[in-house]
């Protein structure tokens, strides 16, 4: 009987420490996406219809940027921001970076070309 109660003892254990961890990622996610909203320097890069937002946030990874979806918005936006005590983002720098960015993640040769970069404050 003791040898089905620890197996069984050791997944419930593993269960909770994942529940746990996935609650601990989501909150600092909602508080990251709470700053940038709250940050006047931010950039609001609104994604263009038929550009993968996640190939849009893929593209960051690695880079000195706190980047994220803006939460509940019907429009896939995304909110770009420096860290906390270094200078404002370099808009022109990020233009560039996003003009490079491929539409999808499968088809990286799409018909039609992307417009050009705008961000939310531009009109």
């Amino acid at each position: 009987m003791a040898a089905v109660l620890i197996p069984v003892a050791l997944v419930l254990i593993a269960v909770v420490a994942v529940a746990l961890a996935l609650v601990r990622f989501s909150q600092s996610r909602g508080a990251q996406q709470e700053a940038l909203e709250a940050d006047p320097r931010v950039l609001r890069y609104v994604v263009p219809e038929g550009q993968d937002p996640a190939v849009v946030l893929a593209e960051f990874q690695g880079l000195p940027l706190e980047v994220a979806p803006a939460p509940g918005e019907a429009v896939h936006e995304i909110l770009i921001s420096s860290p906390a005590g270094r200078p404002a983002v370099d808009r022109e720098q990020v233009r560039t970076l996003l003009a490079g960015v491929q539409r999808t993640s499968l088809d990286a040769d799409a018909p039609a070309p992307l417009p050009p970069v705008r961000f939310a404050d531009e009109g």
